[in-house]
């Protein structure tokens, strides 16, 4: 299997002062039951200031023939300002057959909505 066909997109699905929560979606794994997602989220992390991390693992919540879908949820979430850019810091790994197939790092900051 071509490990650059296997792809990972984190979105912020819901976003508010009491809770962040990231889907993470990872397509182009063949579909048969051998294939599976782990990880987590570590921070909040902030250049400059210490801070005291928390692990937010990913737990799966769905698994379809194109995209295995995990979430992960931060509550209180630190907010990222241009003085204090707050950043959350991912590793997520795709595992077919037990092997790992690919690693990811993604880092995610939230932001207040200006609407």
């Amino acid at each position: 299997m071509p490990i650059e066909t296997v792809t990972c997109e984190v979105l912020i699905h819901r976003l508010d002062a009491g809770l962040a929560e990231l889907h993470v979606i990872i397509r182009g794994l063949p579909d048969d039951p051998i294939r599976i997602i782990r990880g987590r989220f570590l921070g909040p992390r902030c250049p400059g200031k210490d801070t005291i991390e928390q692990a937010f693992p990913l737990k799966l919540i769905s698994t379809t023939p194109e995209a295995i879908t995990g979430r992960v949820l931060i509550p209180e979430p630190n907010y990222a300002v241009e003085s204090q850019p707050f950043a959350y810091h991912g590793r997520i790994e795709c595992l077919h057959g037990g092997v790992i197939v690919q690693t990811w790092t993604p880092i995610v900051q939230f932001r207040e909505s200006s609407s």
